[in-house]
């Protein structure tokens, strides 16, 4: 990575420091150690006569004492260019210099130490490369952007780093793992094709990266040159290795490398000792990322592979780096639900990419069963990290692997229905769909055969811990309830202590969606002790997030906010992101419940710090809370602000499946009650009946309540005060509580007892008592509008 570049650089830096010169010996062209000894000698030809007279009269007849004798007495620097081919003679001859002449000073340049005594090592990172997306401006401040386009420009005047073209700049700089060569010569085809193009065709980039300058040295003019050069260096067991590890996208260990590589040409006890062999003649680098990893760059990796790939051997290579990869899943699988969750989480997300690329071969390799079998293995890991579109991807992908004509293979099959009715799960509680927009047929759809999925596991005796937890959700999103019940009863008389913990939680979720708390209290207590001592911290925070829920609407702030904050922790601890969002608007929640106005924005900024969350609606969420705290200090200016950038933010939500109706109701409730706010009751009117309509196929009980306070507080301000109190209390019927601490609920409850008397309770109390049915029709805008209008 400009080696020599740099040391004429810092030569020519050097001169004034050193009274008899600078001089460079070129090794490039020496084949042999006789020819070592003259380069070095051949720049003193050119010093001046009187440095030539040496003290004794007669020169010592072995070249390197001539050598020796010249040198002596010296203050000069030698800069040493190219060692590496000839590595070994050159650090015997600069070695027994450096012991006879005390003023000589040498740089040299290698791609591996010449391990002589006094040695001091400056290793060269490729340049400074911009992270993917970024802007002209960031992309202008990297040293590998700047070179790029130092040699565009002089091969096309009218190269310009603007908006068109930084995103081809960046991906070919990238790929090009900043290496300044490959750089260069990816800059000099802009005479012949765009940037994108150039980009494109990077993929074979050992044929596009030709053309180099015709006075460089030949293993400088092409990339293919420059790596054969570095592979002609290496030993055959080096070579092999190399190629090996070329099949590995994300590093390899040391015991991954001798898993996938060792064989009977290659053993696996000589591995280790290769492998630092690699670390000193740069074709790997060493990374500390939870132990030791050695990383390739990319385009060694191509180079690897083409290798194998002449030879016949990239099949054999991929398929034992796959092997040890499904092998690895399986391993750690079970530690992501135990006291090793964290450690699994690191191995697996540094393994990310090999795990994926082995997935990957296993599929195309129509290998059905390893491929199900892995994807199966890390679905756990993809729920826990929030990976839910790569998950689908890859779940998908396993079940297009054909199974063989004639295979009957029960695993098989078990394998395939759990993957499928995972996924139609997905798409039931997440919305997520590869084919667009899921609409209500589709829901329906999909809600029928995920149960007849479901109830043909049954078939099969299910021992997987997630997969017996989950059955009760699937069987609830299908609208079985009766079944869900069932099937959780079922898990919770396994004698897995984790399966039995992660039910009641699943089942505290659901009675959430149902309203029904005082089930949701008896299953997380036990479930949040059980957790904490199994040590899985992700179902931990989900648990007491969804506790913290419940003692929010007990108005039991303080153990609220606990609860919360110890779900953020845990969270944190093995980076689940979208979590750890909602947990922290929970908390926003809370500080304004309590009055503390500031402290919720502090915390809705410690959310939001960086510039939005990864999910765009999460910054409508952000959007609404600041609102509702703006109208609590009547800043009427502020409040119209971000109420029109609310109201954009809804035009501009993409078609979403009726079960994300989630944001719609919570989103246009708020503005809703903004308008009835600022005097605007009529025109609240269209967002609460757009609201409900949202809310409805959702099943989510406390997401339809929240459009029942809405309505609630439309009634009050038409003067309806008997009716409102009756809404509110349909609300609170289907939301299992009556949530007094929160600031609207307290308000109109404050207003209507005011304007109700006595009356209050028993009109709330009509509400309160109603069946879900009764409720949901109480509290539906276009029929509360036709009963106020026609006097019922």
């Amino acid at each position: 990575a400009g080696k020599t570049r740099l040391a004429t650089e810092l030569a020519d830096m050097s001169r004034e420091h050193h009274r008899d010169g600078v001089w460079l010996v070129q090794l490039a062209p020496v084949s042999e150690e006789s020819g070592v000894v003259r380069a070095m000698a051949e720049p003193f030809g050119r010093f001046d006569s009187h440095v030539l007279d040496l003290p004794n009269e007669r020169s010592a007849a072995d070249p390197v004492e001539r050598l020796v004798e010249r040198l002596q007495g010296l203050d000069t620097l030698l800069v040493v260019d190219n060692c590496e081919h000839v590595i070994a003679w050159t650090a015997a001859l600069l070695d027994t210099l450096l012991a006879a002449c005390p003023r000589l000073r040498v740089l040299t340049t290698s791609r591996e130490p010449l391990g002589i005594a006094g040695e001091a090592l400056c290793v060269l990172s490729p340049l400074a490369m911009p992270a993917p997306g970024c802007s002209v401006e960031e992309a202008s401040a990297e040293p590998s952007v700047q070179l790029f386009v130092e040699r565009a420009e002089a091969v096309d005047a009218d190269f310009v780093l603007d908006e068109t073209s930084v995103a081809g700049v960046v991906e070919i700089v990238r790929r090009l793992d900043g290496l300044p060569l490959a750089i260069e010569l990816a800059a000099a085809r802009l005479r012949v094709m765009p940037v994108a193009e150039v980009a494109r065709r990077l993929t074979d980039r050992f044929r596009l990266l030709t053309g180099g300058s015709r006075t460089a040295m030949p293993r400088h003019r092409t990339l293919r040159a420059v790596v054969d050069w570095s592979w002609s260096l290496l030993s055959e067991p080096e070579r092999l290795l190399a190629e090996r590890l070329s099949v590995f996208p994300s590093g390899a260990t040391p015991f991954s490398a001798e898993a996938v590589c060792a064989d009977e040409r290659l053993a696996a006890s000589a591995i280790p000792e290769l492998l630092d062999s690699l670390v000193e003649k740069s074709l790997l680098k060493v990374a500390d990322e939870g132990g030791l990893r050695y990383r390739m760059l990319e385009t060694i990796r191509e180079y690897g592979v083409e290798r194998l790939a002449a030879r016949d051997e990239v099949v054999a290579a991929r398929t034992a780096h796959a092997r040890h990869f499904a092998r690895l899943a399986a391993r750690v699988e079970p530690d992501l639900r135990s006291a090793r969750q964290l450690e699994a989480l690191q191995t697996l997300n540094l393994e990310r990419d090999n795990l994926l690329a082995a997935l990957r071969f296993l599929g195309d390799s129509g290998d059905a069963n390893a491929t199900l079998a892995m994807a199966w293995s890390l679905c756990w890991y993809w729920a826990m990290v929030g990976a839910h579109g790569e998950a689908a991807w890859w779940l998908r992908f396993a079940l297009d692997v054909p199974v063989p004509d004639g295979a009957d293979d029960s695993e098989v099959e078990c394998l395939r229905l759990s993957i499928e009715t995972v996924l139609l799960l997905s798409i039931l509680a997440e919305g997520d769909n590869p084919n667009g927009p899921v609409d209500a047929e589709t829901v329906e759809a999909t809600r029928e055969r995920a149960g007849r999925l479901e109830e043909r596991l049954d078939e099969y005796e299910i021992s997987d811990p997630p997969l017996i937890a989950i059955r009760p959700m699937v069987a609830y999103f299908t609208g079985n309830v009766e079944r869900a019940r069932e099937l959780s009863a079922r898990a919770l008389a396994s004698p897995d202590r984790w399966t039995r913990a992660a039910t009641r939680t699943f089942r505290a979720i659901i009675a959430e969606n149902e309203g029904d708390v005082d089930s949701m209290r008896r299953d997380l207590d036990a479930s949040v002790d059980d957790l904490r001592e199994l040590g899985d911290r992700w179902l931990l925070g989900s648990s007491l997030a969804c506790r913290g829920r419940i003692r929010t609407l007990d108005g039991d702030l303080e153990r609220a906010v606990s609860d919360f904050e110890q779900a953020g922790a845990s969270l944190r601890e093995i980076g689940s992101l979208d979590d750890q969002y909602f947990v922290g608007l929970r908390l926003a929640d809370l500080y304004v419940r309590v009055g503390d106005l500031d402290k919720a924005r502090s915390q809705l900024s410690t959310i939001f710090r960086g510039g939005g969350s990864p999910w765009a609606p999460l910054d409508m969420f952000e959007t609404a809370m600041e609102l509702s705290i703006a109208r609590l200090q009547d800043d009427l200016d502020e409040s119209d602000r971000l109420a029109e950038r609310l109201r954009t933010g809804i035009s501009q939500l993409p078609d979403l499946s009726p079960l994300h109706g989630h944001l719609r109701a919570v989103f246009m409730s708020n503005l809703a009650a903004y308008d009835i706010w600022r005097g605007r009751v009529e025109s609240s009117e269209p967002l609460l009946v757009q609201a409900y309509q949202a809310a409805v196929p959702t099943r989510d009980m406390p997401i339809v309540a929240i459009v029942g306070v809405a309505l609630a507080v439309f009634a009050e301000a038409l003067g309806d005060h008997p009716t409102a109190a009756e809404i509110l209390g349909a609300a609170a019927a289907l939301r299992g509580s009556g949530d007094e601490s929160d600031l609207e609920i307290s308000r109109v409850t404050s207003s209507l007892r005011s304007a109700l008397g006595a009356d209050f309770d028993a009109a709330y109390g009509r509400g309160r008592v109603m069946t879900r049915e009764a409720a949901l029709a109480r509290i539906d805008p276009a029929r509360y509008r036709s009963g106020a209008l026609t006097g019922g």
